[in-house]
């Protein structure tokens, strides 16, 4: 502590109180003579002088501070509590630095809904066993998991399959009895596995009548600006979907392309309506001559 307090003032000597320099230790002199091997008198009191001259460097002018100096460095060439970044131990944890025997880290692969990810699986937190609630939550050999609880057996309306308790009328795994899956694309319902489709769009009973069917459900594609054409195609900002196609704000689906109907000669008012030979489009009306001014 007497080194630090030193260091500190040897920085500002003159702007240091000597009162508040005798007070941590500081030893009073007259002279070089009266002071300690490896200090001198400076100012009335002994300050160290090997390491430190009264400008606050170290002997050789480089600087230092009150933790040690810049030349106090490990043998490896790190200051002390610095860390070696190229040192894989001083890695943080997910940076993706290459493990040394070679293998490699597994992407981490989306889970459907409703489903969590525990390691490299994807479970159902509200019916698994070994992860009830919660991943690595295991229920006990005689208990059975159901709404992320543990419980003795399962409640009304679901089937203990093999500890998960499961509404095996709506679960497309399993669905109808335990052991028996619905295929990709399939729904379950009431226990029966029935095709996606505008029948049963997304959800069991649910009929798009005449609307696209699409996985996330039913979807106009002719107005529809965030499926125009087909499912998930989107419109940019300020266009509208027209007859299944994006056009620009006042813009009308013609053939399969966006027209203005008020300047357009192919289709002047309306689509397919085309202006005579010689003929403009005004406001959507065919003119020549003097009424088209």
């Amino acid at each position: 502590m007497k080194y630090v307090v030193l260091v500190m003032c040897g920085a500002l000597w003159a702007g240091c109180a000597v009162d508040a320099i005798g007070s941590h230790g500081a030893q009073a002199c007259a002279s070089d003579g009266a002071c300690a091997a490896g200090q001198s008198c400076y100012r009335g009191f002994c300050i160290p002088s090997a390491s430190e001259g009264d400008d606050g460097t170290a002997g050789d002018g480089s600087a230092t501070t009150g933790e040690g100096s810049t030349n106090d460095r490990e043998p490896d060439g790190t200051t002390p509590g610095e860390s070696d970044a190229s040192d894989p131990a001083n890695e943080p944890e997910g940076t993706g630095a290459p493990d040394r025997g070679g293998s490699t880290m597994s992407p981490v692969d989306l889970c459907d809904e409703g489903q969590a990810r525990c390691g490299h699986d994807c479970v159902d937190l509200g019916s698994d066993p070994d992860h009830c609630g919660e991943c690595d939550n295991g229920c006990d050999d005689s208990a059975v998991c159901e709404g992320g609880s543990c419980l003795s057996e399962c409640t009304a309306k679901h089937t203990d399959c093999s500890g998960s308790c499961v509404d095996t009328g709506k679960s497309a795994d399993p669905c109808g009895a335990c052991g028996r899956a619905c295929d990709a694309g399939q729904l379950c319902c009431d226990g029966a596995c029935v095709p996606h489709d505008a029948s049963n769009c997304a959800t069991c009973g649910v009929a798009c009548e005449g609307d696209t069917c699409c996985d996330w459900g039913c979807a106009d594609t002719t107005t529809d600006e965030a499926n125009c054409g087909g499912c998930g195609i989107a419109c940019a900002g300020g266009e509208t979907c027209v007859d299944g196609i994006c056009c620009a704000m006042g813009m009308t689906s013609c053939d399969g392309r966006c027209v203005n109907l008020d300047t357009n000669r192919s289709h002047c008012g309306a689509c397919e309506h085309t202006c005579g030979t010689g003929a403009t489009c005004r406001i959507g009306r065919c003119c020549t001559g003097p009424r088209c001014q």
